[in-house]
């Protein structure tokens, strides 16, 4: 997979419009409508909602599994930030990243940092903008593996929440270094149940990763976070 997204980054080409570029995990992955390049079913119709919804270029640089120290390599050293695309200021970025390491055990705070540091790596080098994206809420690996009812299945990962919070602070000091060009978009909301604070299953049924219909509202809130910072 990561020959497929160096591949696309080097054929990238400033034009007179806006591109977006779409960074992180299987979050990201999932608008293709793959895993690591596979097909996937829980993932059918998704890619016919991202053509319906994104009206500009995109690129989507996801790799499932991956955590924030991956990202950061495929940035520094996996050719996904090409000096074509550092030197657009048309281009913007979008970064969702995080799951994962806190998964694997990752405290808010080294998740929360790792995600600032990636941003402060684009921002410092790439002339376009960047809209930080809240992690997702999710159910416990724990829950999702040994689930004995729905209502275990769908209870939340408890850091998620610090861990935006830190991550909140982190744009805000982001917005005083780089002004307009920073953005910060929370489409947590779109999975919970707001009446009892419960993963929503229609839209993520494998607690973790959206289907069709969940791809449909993150978009929703995605989209018109991206047209903000673009035309901030």
């Amino acid at each position: 997979m990561q020959a497929t997204l160096t591949h696309e980054a080097a054929a990238f080409k400033p034009w007179n419009g806006t591109s977006l570029v779409l960074l992180g995990d299987s979050l990201t992955e999932g608008w293709r409508g793959t895993c690591q390049g596979k097909q996937l079913h829980k993932f059918d119709g998704v890619t016919r909602v991202a053509d319906r919804m994104f009206k500009h270029p995109l690129l989507l640089f996801g790799i499932c599994n991956d955590i924030t120290a991956h990202v950061r390599w495929r940035l520094v050293h996996g050719g996904e930030l090409t000096p074509a695309m550092a030197a657009d200021p048309r281009l913007v970025f979008s970064l969702l990243i995080g799951t994962n390491d806190l998964r694997k055990g990752g405290t808010p705070t080294e998740v929360a940092g790792n995600v600032y540091a990636i941003a402060d790596y684009i921002l410092e080098r790439a002339a376009g903008r960047l809209l930080v994206n809240a992690i997702l809420p999710h159910s416990l690996p724990t829950h999702r593996a040994a689930a004995s009812s729905p209502e275990t299945e769908l209870r939340l990962e408890p850091t998620v929440l610090p861990t935006n919070a830190l991550l909140v602070g982190h744009v805000d000091e982001l917005r005083r270094r780089f002004g307009m060009r920073v953005g910060y978009v929370d489409c947590g909301a779109s999975f919970v149940n707001s009446s009892c604070g419960l993963l929503r299953l229609d839209r993520m049924p494998d607690g973790c990763h959206p289907n069709a219909a969940g791809y449909e509202a993150l978009g929703s809130c995605l989209v018109p976070a991206l047209e903000h910072l673009r035309l901030a």
